[in-house]
C-alpha cells in the first residue's frame, strides 16, 4: 500500500501536535470510504483523540479507531492494521472483538503470506496477539525471541513496550515481566569535585561505581566531567561500554580553568581523553566565561532532563547516580530527581577532598547574572482573528516577563513546566496560533521606559525563529526545553520533528520537538 502525499502531510500534522488541523484536513480530503491508507490514518487520528479524552468518550473514540483499522485490514488483508484494531478494540472495552481480531492475526501470521514486515515486527505482532488472548507466558517467549532477532533495535522495542504496557494496564495485569526486555537504562551522574588524598579510597570508589553501573545495565550516561567523582564515573561508564554524553555549564576553556586544572595536569589529561571518546558534548551556556553556581545547576538540570528524555524515547528507566550528595549543587540535583519519582543511588564520597590553593578565590556568582528562563514566542498570522491577548491573560499564571511583538507575544517563565502548560492552554483558548519555545540561561535587562524586566540577546530570539518554523496549531521547542521539563516531571509527551539549521548556540543544528497534549 502506497500512502498518498496528502495523507503523509496529515500524519505529519498529527505528529506535530496539530491534531485538530490534521482531523479537519482528513475530513475535507475527499478520500474514498474504502481507501485503506485513509482508513489507517483515520484510525491513528482517532487513537490520538482518544488519548486526550476521558471516561466514555475515550472508550468510544478507541472503538471508532479500532473500526477504522479493522476495515483497512479487511480491504488490504494486512496484519499491521489488524493487530492495531485488536488492541484498540480492547482499549475501547470490546474484549470479544479484541480476541477475535488477535486470533485472526495469528491465523494470518501462520499463513506465511509476506507483509513487508521486518522479522522483529513479525515476532512482536505475534507476541501482541498472544498477549491480547491472555497467553502471557507465550507472549513473553515470542517477544523475547523477537528482541533476539534485532537486539539493538531499541526504538522498535520501545514502540512495542509502550503498546504492551497499555494492554497489560487494561487487562489489570503485572507488567514486571517486560522489564528484562527493555533497552539499557540511561543515567544521570554527578559528584563531588576534587579528589581525596587517600589513593586507596579512590580505588575503592572506582570499584563501587563500576559494580553499580554493571548492576543497573546502563547504556548511556549524561553529566558533567569536573575533576573528582564526575571524571571517575565517566571513565567507569566508558569501561562499562556505555555511551558518554557530556553536558558542561560553560565554554570548554572556562570549564577546564575553573573545574579541572586546579587539581593538576593528570585530571586535565583524563578530561581530554573523555572528551575525545564522548558520544556527544553539549555546552549549556557557551557564551558564559565563569561557571557560577546558577549555571552549574542549570547544566545539571539539562543533563538530568536529557537522561530522562533518552529513557522515555526507549521506554526504559532513567536512574541517577550521585557520589557525595552534600555539596550545594549535587544536593539540588538529588532533590530535583527525587521529586520526579525516579530511582536514585547515592554513594558516599570517602574523604572530604582538599580545596587546591590555586583555585580562584572570587565567589562563583560574581559574574554577570544569567538566569534560566523558558521563553515562548506566540505567533498569529492575523492578530485580529482571535482574542489572543485576552486568552493569555485569562489562562496563564503571571509570567516572569511578557511583551508584544509585531507578529504576536513573547512570554518568559522561570519554570519550563509552567511554560509547557501555558503553551497547551494557549492553543486551547486561541485557535490558529503557532508557538516556538526555548529554555536557556538568559541575561535580563530592566527597561527604563516601561519599568519591566525583559530577557534579551540571541536566546529569546531563538524562540522567535522556532516559531517561524512551527505549523499552525503546533508548538515546537528546543531539546533543552524538553530537558528542563523532564528533569522535573515525567508527564510530558513530545515527538522529534526535525532540525533548525545552525540555530544552536554553538552554531550546530538545533533539534526540534513538538509538544503533545
Amino acid at each position: 500500500m502506497t500512502t498518498p502525499a496528502s495523507l503523509v502531510a496529515i500524519t505529519m500534522l498529527a505528529r506535530s501536535g496539530a491534531l485538530g488541523l490534521a482531523w479537519a484536513r482528513l475530513e475535507a480530503g475527499g478520500f474514498a470510504p474504502d481507501d485503506p491508507a485513509a482508513l489507517t490514518v483515520r484510525g491513528r487520528l482517532l487513537k490520538d483523540r482518544a488519548r486526550l479524552a476521558n471516561g466514555p468518550d475515550r472508550r468510544r473514540l478507541y472503538g471508532e479507531a479500532a473500526a477504522a483499522y479493522a476495515r483497512a485490514a479487511t480491504i488490504e488483508d494486512s496484519t499491521y492494521p489488524m493487530i492495531n484494531a485488536a488492541t484498540l478494540a480492547l482499549l475501547g472495552g470490546d474484549q470479544d472483538r479484541a480476541r477475535a481480531l488477535a486470533t485472526a492475526t495469528l491465523v494470518r501470521q501462520a499463513s506465511e503470506r509476506p507483509d513487508g514486515e521486518t522479522p522483529y515486527y513479525r515476532g512482536a505482532t505475534t507476541a501482541e496477539a498472544l498477549l491480547l488472548l491472555g497467553r502471557t507466558d507465550a507472549a513473553r517467549e515470542a517477544f523475547a525471541a523477537a528482541v533476539g532477532l534485532a537486539p539493538e533495535a531499541y526504538e522498535d522495542h520501545a514502540t512495542t513496550l509502550r503498546q504492551f504496557a497499555l494492554i497489560i494496564a487494561e487487562q489489570g495485569g503485572d507488567a514486571g515481566w517486560l522489564d528484562p526486555l527493555r533497552p539499557p537504562r540511561t543515567l544521570h551522574f554527578a559528584g563531588r569535585m576534587g579528589a581525596p588524598e587517600d589513593v586507596a579510597s579512590l580505588g575503592d570508589m572506582r570499584d563501587r561505581i563500576a559494580a553499580t553501573l554493571a548492576g543497573l545495565a546502563i547504556g548511556a550516561g549524561h553529566g558533567s566531567v569536573a575533576a573528582g567523582a564526575d571524571i571517575i564515573i565517566a571513565e567507569a561508564l566508558l569501561a562499562h561500554g556505555a555511551a558518554l554524553h557530556i553536558v558542561l555549564p560553560v565554554s570548554l576553556p572556562a570549564f577546564v580553568s575553573a573545574s579541572v586544572a586546579p587539581w593538576g595536569d593528570d585530571w586535565v589529561t583524563r578530561f581530554e581523553k573523555l572528551l575525545a571518546r564522548a558520544a556527544s558534548l553539549h555546552i549549556a551556556t557557551p557564551d558564559a566565561d565563569l561557571p557560577t553556581s546558577e549555571l552549574i545547576a542549570f547544566a545539571s538540570e539539562i543533563a538530568m532532563g536529557r537522561a530522562a528524555h533518552g529513557a522515555a524515547g526507549l521506554a526504559t528507566e532513567a536512574v541517577q547516580l550521585l557520589v557525595g550528595a552534600a555539596g550545594d549543587c549535587t544536593a539540588r540535583d538529588a532533590d530535583i530527581w527525587l521529586a520526579s519519582g525516579r530511582r536514585q543511588i547515592i554513594l558516599d564520597w570517602p574523604v572530604e577532598p582538599p580545596f587546591p590553593p590555586t583555585k580562584a578565590s572570587a565567589p562563583l556568582d560574581a559574574a554577570v547574572a544569567l538566569h534560566p528562563l523558558a521563553v515562548l514566542e506566540v505567533r498569529l498570522d492575523d492578530m485580529e482573528a482571535t482574542g489572543l491577548i485576552a486568552a493569555i491573560a485569562a489562562t496563564i499564571p503571571p509570567p516572569f516577563a511578557a511583551r508584544m511583538l509585531a507578529t504576536g507575544v513573547q512570554i518568559a517563565y522561570a519554570d519550563p513546566v509552567i511554560a509547557a502548560a501555558a503553551a497547551s492552554r494557549i492553543h486551547a483558548a486561541a485557535a490558529g496560533v503557532r508557538i516556538g519555545g526555548h529554555y536557556a540561561a538568559m541575561a535580563t535587562l530592566a527597561d527604563p521606559f516601561t519599568g519591566t524586566v525583559q530577557p534579551f540577546g540571541d536566546q529569546p530570539a531563538r524562540a522567535a525563529r522556532l516559531a517561524q518554523l512551527t505549523g499552525i496549531g503546533a508548538t515546537y521547542v528546543s531539546e533543552d526545553f524538553i530537558a528542563g521539563v523532564l528533569a522535573r516531571t515525567p508527564a510530558l509527551r513530545s515527538e522529534y520533528v526535525g532540525e533548525a539549521a545552525g540555530e544552536a548556540a554553538d552554531g550546530r543544528d538545533l533539534r526540534l520537538f513538538a509538544l503533545k497534549n
